[in-house]
């Protein structure tokens, strides 16, 4: 009996220390479900957001297939003319519409597209973007009946030959 009367506060605070343990171990238990709903709904949204990435990525693939044949079809209808040195009185349209006249083909003129000098120096070659890639082949086919003309055939100063003529490749 007197051991149990030594024990009794010992017991009281060992009940009040389980007590208290209890309400933590709850508290503990329900911050991990609190977690565990939170965790579940960040890998749900992780696992949306891979799936739209992945649709995203087969998009813009796609598109970039696209704009692939889109510019190589814009580039069907480009002409380079090389070998014609850079005039002070004509642009590179006037320069072609020359050339188009002395190759009889005046009709020609108004499908072009556009004109100018590309690379680096004054006098490189001039791209020709015609409106379709019919007129480009019909130039070409002119080009390589007459095997080349004079510069002075086109009006144009100076007396070079104007034989090289390439088209755009990719």
């Amino acid at each position: 009996d007197a051991f149990m009367l030594y024990l009794g506060p010992f017991e009281k605070k060992i009940e009040k220390s389980f007590g208290e343990l209890e309400i933590a171990v709850q508290y503990m238990s329900d911050s991990l479900k609190e977690q565990k709903t939170k965790f579940e709904a960040i890998m749900k949204e992780v696992t949306t957001l891979r799936t739209e990435n992945k649709a995203l990525k087969m998009r813009v693939h796609r598109l970039e297939a696209r704009m692939d044949d889109i510019e190589i079809k814009e580039r069907a209808t480009n002409l380079i003319i090389d070998g014609v040195p850079k005039q002070t009185n004509l642009d590179a349209g006037q320069i072609i519409s020359n050339i188009m006249d002395a190759m009889e083909l005046p009709s020609i003129k108004k499908e072009m597209a556009e004109c100018k000098r590309i690379g680096k120096k004054e006098d490189g070659p001039i791209l020709v973007k015609w409106s379709n890639v019919h007129t480009k082949r019909e130039v070409l086919r002119k080009i390589r009946q007459i095997k080349g003309i004079t510069l002075k055939q086109c009006n144009l100063m100076k007396t070079y030959l104007c034989t090289g003529v390439n088209y755009t490749k990719k």
